[in-house]
């Protein structure tokens, strides 16, 4: 069923997307969307990360609501940032892997993410 994708953005389907609800505040949406996006991406900056690399964009939804877009690599990008702030490394496993190990962890020790 359209909408039903089991990703956290169920109830959303591109036809949603695409259509425009007379009434809806859309502006104040966008707006408070840029001031989040602004935020991380001024944080992103501070920590070092390239800013041409990193980027949140952001959005109103079809139904008014703030929303800040990041591509998977830049979710990724930052999520490494911080993990590497919180003491969390790479664990052995191959390029592409979702296992972190955390500083204090004993051998082998992991967290999945």
């Amino acid at each position: 069923m359209a909408g039903e994708r089991g990703d956290g953005c169920d109830g959303i389907s591109d036809e949603t997307e695409m259509t425009f609800t007379r009434g809806v505040d859309y502006v104040s949406a966008w707006r408070a969307a840029h001031g989040a996006a602004l935020a991380i991406n001024r944080a992103a900056e501070a920590a070092g990360l390239d800013r041409g690399r990193v980027k949140a964009v952001p959005h109103a939804s079809a139904v008014g609501e703030a929303v800040v877009w990041l591509r998977p690599a830049d979710a990724r990008t930052i999520a490494a940032a911080l993990d590497a702030r919180n003491g969390a490394k790479p664990c052995k496993g191959g390029a592409g892997t979702a296992r972190w190990c955390t500083a204090d962890a004993e051998e082998g020790g992991s967290v999945e993410r």
